[in-house]
């Protein structure tokens, strides 16, 4: 194998490595072999490359995956939280409303019975005004019955 500067050198004036040190030509067979072997080393490194840029890319999809995954869940999560909180407030409103029609039967309920009894007492005035009135008529007529019992004796 040659030194690192004369490997430059030959990159840069490939036609200098023709000659061998000697100054003798370097034979054919030999620079095509050297040719095909440098050929399957780039070959070799450029699947090794394509190999390490494929598992690059897959190590990445995986991460972007896992990412979206991570978001997907995160998002689920959010939106049972806000149905689950929607259901609560909605249930929270029924009994509310449950509760205020409840006071509203038992208000009407309060107040026709208020009547009820408004009703009954307003019969029994009537009724103790009907007998104070027959007991005073009453009472006007055993005067009256005696006022004339006395006139006539």
């Amino acid at each position: 194998m040659k030194s690192v500067g004369s490997i430059r050198e030959l990159i840069m004036n490939p036609l200098s490595g023709m000659k061998e040190k000697n100054g003798q030509k370097v034979p054919a067979w030999q620079v095509k072999a050297w040719v095909m072997a440098r050929r399957k080393q780039e070959d070799l490194h450029l699947l090794q490359l394509e190999k390490d840029e494929a598992e690059q890319v897959k190590v990445q999809k995986q991460q972007a995956k896992e990412a979206f995954g991570k978001e997907i869940a995160g998002i689920d999560a959010a939106a049972k939280a806000k149905h689950a909180e929607a259901k609560i407030k909605e249930e929270e409103t029924k009994r509310a409303k449950s509760d205020a029609d409840k006071a509203k039967a038992d208000a009407e309920k309060s107040k026709a019975d208020a009547e009820k009894m408004k009703a009954q007492a307003d019969k029994e005035r009537a009724l103790a005004d009907k007998a104070m009135a027959a007991a005073s008529n009453a009472d006007k007529k055993e005067k009256k019955d005696k006022k004339e019992k006395k006139e006539k004796k």
